[in-house]
Order: C-alpha cells, then structure tokens, then sequence
C-alpha cells in the first residue's frame, strides 16, 4: 500500500467529518465578517448622526432652565481663546395656511450671525434680519412653506426665573410671531441641529 493510495482512503473514509468541519468553519467566517461590518456601519451611522446634530461643536454647556447671556460666551472666548457660539434653545408651536396646517414641539433656536461657525456649509444665518427665521427640510415639509412664506410661531417666553419657580405668573407664557422663511436649511447646513441625543430629527426654526 502506497502512501499516495493510504492518503486518499483516508480522505475518502474522513470525507463527511470534513465538509461538516469545513462547513462550519465557513458558517463562524460569515458570521463574525458580517458582524465586523454591521458594526462598522453601526459605528459611521452613528458618528454621521452626531456630525449632523452638532456640526463643528466640540463641547455644549446647558443651562437647562437657566439663561446665561451673551456677554458669557465673549467672555469663554477671550479667556479659553476658542470660538464660542451662544444659541437660546426655547419651545413652540407653527401654524400655517390659516391654521390649517400645526405642529408642536418645534425647537426655536435664537441664534446670530456667530451660529455659522457650526457648519463648514455656505448659510444665510448671518443675513437674518427682523422677523426673518430659517426652518428646517422636516418643518418646510409639514407645513408646506417654502422660501419668502409666512407663517405663526408661537415660542414660550424666555425668563431669568424657572416657570414652576413661586409668584411667576403662569398667564401668557408664549409669544405669537409672524416670521417669514428666510431660507430652508437641510441636513448639511444644521437643520438637525440638536444638542440632545436622539435619532430623530427634530423641527428646527432659527431666529434672530
């Protein structure tokens, strides 16, 4: 008995218990490839996201209930030497069309010329004038407002003092606006901007 002829009996006698070896080995391969790249396109999704919702912006200080002013940001600045950008986060509500067409819980952001710092995008935040805003792709849908439209913003009033703070007035806590849609801002240029986390794009207005 040769060699040549032992090796092939012995891979013909072995043969079902190597296909299963081989098969499983191909199985596990698959696996942990495919695992690998959903995990990588988990991760880019993600951190496309979060480039999305933030733009440039390297660290947010929140005063949740509490205002700082503008001269705080000047003051970072000069100090820390970065560039500082101060955005007045409040809530809302838009009605267009004659009221025919709402929507609720619309983030406004109080912004100047300073917010396009935040984007590497060419914008029109520095051009804002009066009751000029800039909406986001989402809320342009909703409302079916294109640029130069009017529409009713209704934002909750900003205050130095907490609302459920006692003695502040709980009458008249918003504020009716007639703005005009200076310019619609999509993904690229800060129309999610939102410095919460979520996966949900949010309905932006920019006001001056």
């Amino acid at each position: 008995m040769t060699a040549f002829y032992f090796a092939v009996r012995t891979f013909l006698f072995f043969l079902r218990q190597n296909i299963t070896v081989a098969m499983g080995v191909a199985i596990s391969t698959a696996v942990l490839v495919g695992g690998l790249i959903i995990g990588d396109s988990v991760t880019h999704s993600l951190e496309e996201g979060t480039a999305l919702r933030l733009g440039t912006t390297q660290i947010a200080i929140s005063g949740n209930d509490r205002i700082f002013t503008t001269h705080f940001a000047a003051v970072l600045e000069d100090d820390l030497g970065v560039d500082c950008t101060p955005v007045l986060l409040l809530e809302g509500s838009a009605t267009a069309d004659g009221g025919r067409l709402r929507t609720n819980r619309i983030r406004v952001n109080g912004v100047d010329s300073r917010f396009e710092r935040l984007t590497d995008e060419p914008s029109t935040f520095g051009d804002l004038e009066g009751n000029e805003v800039i909406i986001s792709e989402n809320l342009a849908a909703r409302l079916e407002l294109k640029e130069g439209d009017l529409f009713v913003l209704r934002v909750r009033k900003a205050s130095v003092f907490p609302m459920n703070t006692p003695f502040v007035s709980s009458d008249n806590t918003t504020v009716s606006i007639r703005v005009s849609v200076k310019s619609i801002a999509t993904a690229t240029e800060l129309g999610r901007f939102n410095i919460r986390i979520s996966q949900t794009a949010p309905y932006n207005v920019f006001p001056l």
